[in-house]
């Protein structure tokens, strides 16, 4: 290691040194810091910005010690998810996404605050066409959100990121570009299965989106068998029959390209007999 690398190296262990110093300071102090912080999130005289910088702290607080959460965090949200909506009119920041994922299994979010995490999906979307941080953020927080809170599946139909497509476009961009074997496809295959299968979701299938997941992304994913581990396969099956459900419903949808080659497919790879003969059903209905 030369010198200038040596002294790199150490000005990152006193960085790190100091970072443990800091959170045991605030420990010690009974975390008067961060209870600054969460005080100045919702302080009215304070600019966005400055209330922006005081959340990410909290946050980033929250990261490093699970314990405060524990004993502060948790009994005020209440206050914290009444105010959220209104503090923070702009679509949320990762930082809001961050404390709302530490917190969803404790408090079950409101409709606005559903509704600001829809438009904050579409947000990104308007300004990015590649799977970002925020819009992974936003769908880990809305698959928590269906599986926790399944009252709660009809909000997220009704907010217009869903009602418009764009949530939907979202799930597709994200199995497009995302790796079979990572956690987010497996999420994205479960928040389309669990919204797709309401029958109040059927007509916000739009047919530009439900052409691209059934002659490119599902076909492409059957195609990756050898490379998918069976979960994963499962759950493309079963997001699969929903989906051709669907189309093959649809009244102006004439025809269902690409599916003969994959659910035949689906047909011989799959060891699960009732769902080998709903994809064989799917099939019959199709001819």
């Amino acid at each position: 290691m030369s010198e200038e690398q040596s002294n790199e190296f150490e000005e990152l262990i006193n960085q790190l040194e100091s970072s443990i110093d800091v959170l045991e300071t605030h420990e010690k102090m009974d975390y008067e810091i961060p209870k600054l912080y969460y005080k100045m999130v919702f302080e009215d005289e304070l600019s966005e910005e400055e209330k922006g910088l005081a959340l990410k702290g909290l946050v980033l607080y929250l990261n490093y010690k699970r314990e405060f959460y524990e004993t502060f965090i948790k009994s005020h949200l209440e206050d914290i998810y009444i105010k959220l909506p209104f503090y923070f009119e702009r679509p949320f920041t990762d930082w809001t996404l961050s404390l709302l994922q530490k917190s969803i299994q404790d408090k079950k979010p409101s409709e606005d605050i559903i509704n600001k995490i829809c438009d904050t999906i579409s947000m990104v979307l308007d300004e990015d066409q590649h799977p970002t941080k925020t819009l992974n953020n936003g769908f880990l927080l809305i698959h928590k959100i269906l599986v926790i809170y399944s009252e709660c599946i009809s909000n997220i139909i009704q907010s217009e990121s869903f009602s418009s497509g764009r949530l939907t476009q979202g799930l597709i961009l994200e199995l497009i570009f995302t790796e079979y074997k990572e956690s987010m496809y497996s999420i994205c295959l479960d928040v389309l299965n669990i919204l797709y299968s309401q029958k109040e979701a059927e007509k916000y299938l739009y047919i530009n989106d439900l052409n691209v997941m059934l002659s490119d992304v599902f076909p492409s994913l059957c195609r990756q068998n050898n490379y998918t581990n069976d979960v994963v396969m499962h759950k493309m099956c079963l997001t699969l029959i929903v989906l051709l459900r669907i189309a093959i419903n649809h009244s102006t949808y004439e025809e269902i390209p690409a599916f003969r080659e994959c659910l035949e497919h689906l047909a011989t790879s799959q060891d699960d007999t009732k769902l080998v003969n709903e994809v064989l059903d799917l099939s019959t209905l199709n001819q």
